[in-house]
Formats: C-alpha cells, structure tokens, sequence
C-alpha cells in the first residue's frame, strides 16, 4: 500500500499521568485509490475528519491491536517493506475491533502508565477491501504536534487507515 509507516518518538521531557484512559480511535472509509481527502499532514486528533468528509464509512472491517514490547521493536518494525509488515507477527495481541455502521472502532488502552506504548494496527482482509491499509504504528499516549519537540500529551488518538475498495 501506498500508506506511510512511520514511529511516534515521545519527547524524553513527557511525563504521562496515572488517570486518564489511553484511547485509540479507529476511522475506515471508502477510498477510490488508497488515499484519502485534502492529503494534508494527519494529526492523530478528530480535526483530520474533515479531509474524510465526502468519503462513505465502512461497517465491518476488523483490525488486530497488538502491544509491542519497546521503541527498539517499533524501530524494527518502520524499517520493513510494506509485504513484510503485513506477515508481522510481534508484539501481544490485546484487541481485536470491528468497525460500526459509521465506519468507526475505538481501543481503550487503560488508564495508567501500564497502558503506554507503542501499539501495532494491522487490518484484516475483507471480501469488500480491494487492498487494506499496510499495517502502522501508534504510540499512547502520544506528543501533539509530532515532531516539534512538544512535551503536550494527547490521550486519545485519531487514525483513518487508508485502502482501496473493490467496487465490484
């Protein structure tokens, strides 16, 4: 797939706290050619919902939430080919998500510092997914703004896994 992976880092600075739940937001929509709205820059907040406005939900698409161990096997992991981390298989399997009517599926990590880590979102195949999203990595909690240093933790992560329908 043409979706890029790549591996939240959280600034060394951040300190999470012991109460608020950890909460991974899964967003599936129909897409013509694996990508998705206006292409700008994912947030991981509910503000990217408006490059998904025009497209249809999808009901019933599974994913498998993996925990993975450390930052070392999340590197591991970013450095695969797309085919390589489709046939993945560390980390412990702790969800498994199937999207609603809306085309929307939500995680709860747990609400403590046990439930921080790094996370691996691989979707299941589906009669009605042409080609799915390739396997990703989410961190939570994660930094807001990603890659500016920020030390502002977000608790609840937005994704929209991109794929192609088969229309047929």
């Amino acid at each position: 797939g043409d979706a890029q992976s790549r591996v939240a880092v959280v600034n060394a600075d951040t300190v999470s706290d012991d109460t608020t739940e950890r909460v991974l937001n899964l967003h599936k929509y129909k897409a013509e050619n694996n990508t998705m709205g206006t292409g700008a820059t994912a947030t991981g907040t509910d503000v990217d919902a408006t490059s998904v406005a025009d497209l249809k939900p999808m009901a019933g698409v599974q994913f498998e939430i993996y925990k993975l161990g450390n930052s070392t096997d999340a590197k591991a992991f970013a450095e695969k080919t797309d085919a390589e981390k489709d046939d993945y298989t560390g980390g412990t399997l702790v969800d498994t998500l199937t999207t609603d009517a809306d085309g929307n599926a939500k995680f709860i990590a747990g609400a403590n510092t046990d439930a921080d880590g790094y996370y691996l979102v691989k979707e299941l195949d589906n009669p009605a997914v042409k080609t799915k999203a390739t396997p990703f990595i989410v961190h939570l909690p994660m930094t807001v703004n990603q890659g500016t240093g920020s030390a502002t933790l977000k608790y609840t992560v937005d994704v929209y896994p991109k794929n192609e329908v088969d229309e047929t």
